[in-house]
């Protein structure tokens, strides 16, 4: 191969290559771009964590569905947003590992069983401080919802034997 025919072959990689790497990089650049616009309402306004309310006052947060509600008075409901869905109602404790819950499991407009009782650990991150408000079709409360981002990390059917608690939190251990 030639001094020459080395060269040309040198420029077709280059020609072949360039547009390439100018096109991933153009792609990884708006890629960015599209990711920081989306997170932004993430970052706007003041967080708040889950632990400077629960206990205090009410803390209600939505998965789009039903709404988790954690009353001062460690009672927990859940209710769904429209006329039928799942319910739970029982109590509430936190500690390290999260919000611990236990309680009876029914349904709206459905069938179930009386004696459906179950523990679900949940995991909230930040809450927004901006609320909306939700009217509940069960008892026609208002309630203000906080956003935020949560994890149910477990959810277990109680054995008839823990079930004479009457829904009262089980020790973790």
């Amino acid at each position: 191969m030639t001094y020459n025919s080395k060269i040309r072959s040198l420029r077709k990689f280059q020609e072949y290559t360039s547009p390439r790497v100018t096109m991933n990089m153009k792609n990884q650049t708006i890629a960015v771009m599209i990711s920081l616009l989306f997170s932004l309402p993430l970052f706007a306004g003041e967080l708040i964590k889950p632990e400077s309310i629960l206990g205090k006052q009410e803390l209600c947060i939505s998965d789009g569905s039903s709404i988790y509600i954690f009353a001062p008075d460690k009672t927990f409901l859940l209710e769904p947003l429209g006329i039928s869905g799942r319910t739970i109602k029982g109590t509430w404790t936190s500690d390290s590992y999260g919000i611990h819950i236990v309680g009876q499991w029914t349904w709206i407009n459905g069938f179930s069983a009386n004696d459906d009782f179950r523990e679900m650990d949940i995991h909230i991150g930040s809450l927004q401080d901006t609320t909306r408000d939700q009217t509940s079709m069960l008892t026609a409360s208002k309630h203000k919802i906080y956003e935020c981002y949560f994890l149910i990390d477990r959810v277990e059917k109680k054995k008839k034997s823990e079930q004479d608690g009457g829904g009262q939190p089980a020790t973790r251990s």
